[in-house]
C-alpha cells in the first residue's frame, strides 16, 4: 500500500489509541507501516510537524463559525469548552497531543473573532482574555485528570480508609459522574464572569449618570 501522509496520521491514531503518547515514536510508528523509519520523513520534516498533523485530525472545528452573534457570549463560551472537552476526549492522551501541537493559523482567527465578541458583549480586552483562558485552562485541566488513568479509590491513612471520613467519602462519590462534575465548575466560572460584567456595566452607567 501506498505511503502518504494520510496513511501515516491515521495509522499513528490507531497506534496512539493502542500505547498512548508518551510511547508514541517515529521508530514505532515505522514499525507499525512495516516501512524504515526514514521513510516518514519524506513526509513529515519532524516528529513535531507529525505531532501537528495528529492534532489537527483529532480536532473537530470549534463551533464558533456556527454560532449566530445575536447568541449570548455565556452559551458561546459553554459551546467551546464543551467541543473542546469532547474533542480531546476522543482520542487516548488528547489532551497531551493538544497541548504539545503548534499553533495554527486558523487559531488566530478563532481567538480574535472570539474576543471581539466578549468584548462587543462589555467586557474590556483584558478581562475578555482572562475569561477566556481561564474557561480554557479548567477544560484542559478537568480532561488531563479524566486521561490519567486509574488510581486508588481507597486511600489507606494510618489503617483508616476514605470511608471512616464520611462527609469526604459523600463528596468524592458525587465527583464520579464527570460530565455533571465538569459543567459545574464551568458553570462557577461563568457566574464569576457574568458578575464581572454586571458590576462593570453598573460602574460604567453610574459614571455616565454623573
Amino acid at each position: 500500500m501506498r505511503l502518504d501522509q494520510a496513511r501515516i496520521v491515521q495509522t499513528a491514531l490507531r497506534l496512539l489509541d493502542k500505547i498512548g503518547f508518551e510511547s508514541l515514536s517515529m521508530r514505532r510508528l515505522a514499525d507499525e507501516l512495516g516501512v524504515h523509519a526514514s521513510a516518514l520523513y519524506w513526509h513529515f520534516q519532524n516528529k513535531q510537524a507529525l505531532i501537528d498533523a495528529i492534532a489537527k485530525a483529532i480536532s473537530i472545528p470549534f463551533p464558533i463559525d456556527d454560532l449566530p452573534d445575536e447568541l449570548a457570549w455565556d452559551s458561546w463560551l459553554e459551546a467551546i469548552a464543551r467541543s473542546w472537552r469532547q474533542t480531546m476526549l476522543s482520542r487516548r492522551d488528547g489532551a497531551l497531543v493538544l497541548t504539545s501541537a503548534s499553533p495554527q493559523a486558523e487559531h488566530f482567527v478563532f481567538m480574535e473573532r472570539l474576543l471581539s465578541r466578549l468584548i462587543a458583549s462589555g467586557f474590556s480586552g483584558a478581562d475578555a482574555i482572562q475569561g477566556f483562558f481561564t474557561v480554557t485552562s479548567y477544560t484542559l485541566g478537568s480532561v488531563f485528570e479524566e486521561q490519567r488513568g486509574p488510581r486508588h479509590r481507597q486511600p489507606r491513612t494510618g489503617g483508616k480508609t476514605i470511608k471512616s471520613s464520611p462527609l469526604f467519602y459523600a463528596s468524592v462519590k458525587a465527583l464520579s459522574d464527570r460530565n455533571a462534575t465538569f459543567e459545574h465548575g464551568l458553570q462557577l466560572i461563568l457566574n464569576g464572569m457574568r458578575a464581572d460584567l454586571k458590576a462593570e456595566t453598573h460602574v460604567q452607567g453610574t459614571g455616565r449618570l454623573a
